[in-house]
């Protein structure tokens, strides 16, 4: 089983540089298969599902990290969430009002996640809390 203490332990730095790759791979794979993906010729077909198979396998690999990042993000947002709960249950918020508040900053949490996925310098300052791990799947839930 995948824990937070997997990435906090391993190196930052290490962690940061298997994400640039994945993007860089990521980048690679699409280009080619929005390019070349509907051609007849086999070698080229056999390229791309190789190349599938290892961008596969490098998102496989940061998989945990990046799910640590998302997670500091929302967790950053844990009292506005806990405090719109806790107006909607008192009678304070309708729900259509709570679902727009909630949604917002949701929509808000989720930019700034991807943003931060892809702000590799950013990355090497953020503190990582094994209290913040798969928070984020807690709140998308609702």
């Amino acid at each position: 089983m995948v824990t937070i203490h997997n990435f906090l332990f391993k190196s930052r730095s290490e962690s940061i540089k298997s994400l640039e790759f994945f993007y860089f791979i990521h980048d690679l794979f699409v280009s080619l298969v929005s390019k070349y993906g509907q051609s007849n010729n086999s070698l080229i077909l056999d390229f791309l599902r190789l190349l599938g198979g290892f961008y596969l396998w490098e998102s496989k690999k940061i998989e945990g990290y990046t799910q640590a990042l998302k997670d500091s993000v929302f967790w950053e947002s844990r009292q506005f969430y806990r405090e719109t709960m806790i107006t909607f249950i008192s009678g304070e918020l309708t729900a259509l009002e709570f679902a727009g508040e909630f949604y917002h900053r949701l929509l808000l949490s989720q930019a700034k996640a991807d943003d931060l996925l892809h702000d590799y310098k950013q990355q090497v300052d953020i503190k990582l809390s094994p209290k913040s791990f798969q928070f984020s799947k807690i709140i998308l839930s609702f």
